[in-house]
């Protein structure tokens, strides 16, 4: 009959409509957000991220130190890439983000090389601050090593220290050395109205030492 003819051609084309393919996707979704975020940040592709971290070729990268501390961490992992890369035949399996990664997952070590070229980036910036800190140091140790007037204030207060402590014998009985933080306490031990500072400055602070 015309209705059952109308209803097998209606059962031909429901049965003959493509069915949507579902893509793989390897990445959770938060992390593929982040990774697609980070990479569209990048003012290179993909491909030139991939070949850089092959050669580590630091004066031709087109990669910021910025650029490298936003892709820290978000590198595919050993088992990410090989997931991916059972797909690399036919990538229109995959998902948009897996797709553009697959450079990436074809490179052994990726977040390792990154964390390489990142320290090789920022060494020469690090370097001139220690060697900053480091002269600062030297200049402060020559400045200490070579002032006559600490000495001589260390030594006075190395025969005050040891007298109290051991009397008139105290510079053979008593400590051989002396340092700037033994000082502090010398303002607490008094005799009379006049404490051991005191008699430091009045000692020390003549015309010539000062």
């Amino acid at each position: 009959s015309p209705q059952s003819l109308a209803t097998a051609s209606l059962r031909r084309r429901r049965f003959s409509m493509p069915r949507s393919v579902a893509l793989v996707q390897v990445f959770a979704a938060m992390r593929a957000q982040n990774l697609a975020i980070a990479l569209s940040r990048l003012r290179i592709s993909v491909q030139e991220l991939a070949e850089f971290l092959r050669t580590l070729d630091f004066g031709r990268s087109g990669l910021s130190v910025e650029d490298i501390e936003v892709l820290l961490g978000k590198m595919p992992t050993p088992e990410e890439a090989r997931r991916v890369l059972r797909h690399a035949s036919e990538q229109e399996k995959l998902r948009d983000i897996e797709q553009k990664i697959v450079p990436l997952c074809s490179l052994p070590d990726a977040e390792v090389r990154l964390r390489v070229a990142y320290v090789a980036m920022t060494h020469q910036s690090q370097y001139d601050r220690l060697i900053e800190r480091v002269s600062c140091w030297q200049a402060a140790v020559a400045e200490v090593t070579s002032s006559k007037r600490l000495h001589e204030l260390l030594r006075t207060a190395l025969k005050v220290a040891n007298y109290i402590n051991h009397g008139a014998g105290g510079a053979d009985a008593g400590a051989k050395a002396i340092s700037i933080k033994s000082l502090p306490p010398f303002a607490a031990y008094s005799c009379g109205r006049a404490s051991a500072m005191d008699y430091l400055c009045i000692t020390l602070c003549d015309g010539e030492f000062l």
